[in-house]
């Protein structure tokens, strides 16, 4: 019985897609079926698909790569990466749970989860996108006040505070999360040959979902890219400032201690490379600067496409319904996704120590700890004096840089 009657609700899906097919651009689909008018053409579904699988895959590995490199190798614990763990577990969350979930609703005829993990599943997301955004607007901060204030930064930028700020950033996140609690529902539609049960928002009214689509759009992302892009801004141009400043007074040394805490902090060089850190300072943080501002901008072009769509249709700017609209929110859903999996690609490329620490963390589950050492230290000769020269003035491995 139940067999006839998913053949009979595919029919009904079939002929809905033909009808949609033939219809004038302009028309408007069901609720809810607009995305069946696409699901079964493969320009549509084989990049689903491959998006989303590859997500789950890369994301996954490289996200636990830089958790497992940041919390496995004492060279990587710095104030920024402790930030980067946090933004990698946020990342986490969305390609291992949200992006399957989501993905398989493309092609499903109903919601077969539930309500509970009807409203997990936003909350997810929503938890994801505004812990990720206040980690990056906290390592903007962090960034901004040690090149500006270098001097009260000795004190201030610890990483008992990192840990702390960390806490609350995350306990803000889970209470600025909540409202989507209510506002996603499980939907009954009856239609003629079959009742389905679908994922979506369910706000009382209109007024409602307007001002849930505005405080996620304003609050949780377009302040704190501002307050970023000011953030670097001003970064940027204090370490402009100083840089002349240094060119026009090359022997001074009025602001040599401001200028070793700016190195510690924001170089990729260890502190006990001697001449080397210090002849290589000016592009390591030019390095460091470029690969933040790049999460940044990565962060903002994945967002900000979905979040305008979002407020378009909640003013009614567009119609939902129609098969443009499902295609572009099936698109600017992938970017998001893909949003999960990009930045250890980033941190792989504009940073040796985490590419170190990704290799090392590699060659450790499949060498061994002992082997995985020894191929490093005979790939990096240097590296053998780095570590007998920390090991025998500290006792222990330490890298107060990131």
């Amino acid at each position: 019985m139940e067999e006839e009657s998913n053949d009979t609700f595919f029919e009904f899906m079939n002929e809905t897609v033909y009808y949609n097919n033939e219809s004038a651009p302009n028309a408007t689909y069901p609720p809810y079926l607009g995305a069946y008018t696409i699901l079964f053409m493969l320009e549509f579904s084989v990049p689903v698909l491959t998006v989303a699988t590859l997500t789950v895959l890369l994301g996954t590995t490289g996200n636990v790569l830089v958790i497992f490199s940041v919390c496995r190798y004492r060279r990587l614990r710095s104030s920024i990466s402790f930030y980067l763990v946090s933004l990698a577990t946020a990342d986490l969350f969305l390609c291992c749970v949200f992006t399957p979930l989501k993905t398989a609703e493309y092609f499903l005829p109903e919601w077969p989860f539930g309500p509970v993990m009807c409203k997990a599943v936003a909350y997810i997301q929503l938890l994801s996108m505004s812990s990720s955004v206040f980690t990056l607007t906290a390592i903007a901060y962090e960034r901004n006040y040690i090149i500006v204030y270098p001097m009260k930064a000795k004190s201030a930028c610890t990483m008992s505070r990192t840990r702390r700020v960390i806490a609350l950033i995350w306990v803000t996140s889970l209470i600025l999360s909540a409202p989507v609690l209510y506002g996603q529902q499980l939907q009954r539609y009856d239609w003629p040959v079959y009742t389905a049960y679908h994922c979506q928002k369910g706000w009382p009214g209109p007024l409602y979902s307007r001002l849930y689509a505005i405080y996620v759009a304003i609050f949780l992302f377009f302040i704190p890219v501002i307050v970023m892009v000011a953030a670097y801004g001003r970064a940027s141009f204090e370490l402009w400032a100083s840089e002349e400043v240094t060119k026009s007074t090359p022997n001074s040394s009025g602001r040599g201690d401001s200028r070793d805490f700016q190195r510690t902090h924001l170089s990729t060089i260890s502190p006990f490379s001697g001449k080397f850190s210090r002849k290589n300072s000016k592009l390591e943080k030019q390095q460091v600067m470029k690969m933040l501002l790049m999460v940044v901008f990565l962060y903002t072009m994945c967002w900000a496409p979905i979040l305008l769509l979002n407020m378009l249709i909640e003013f009614s700017a567009i119609n939902k319904n129609t098969q443009l609209v499902w295609a572009l929110q099936a698109t600017f859903e992938l970017l998001v996704y893909i949003n999960s999996c990009v930045n250890p690609i980033c941190y792989a490329f504009m940073s040796r120590h985490f590419r170190d620490g990704f290799r090392k963390a590699c060659l450790s589950c499949f060498c061994g700890r002992r082997l995985a050492m020894k191929l490093q230290l005979q790939g990096r000769p240097h590296l053998k004096y780095q570590h007998s020269a920390v090991t025998s003035s500290t006792g222990s491995e330490t890298f107060h840089s990131f």
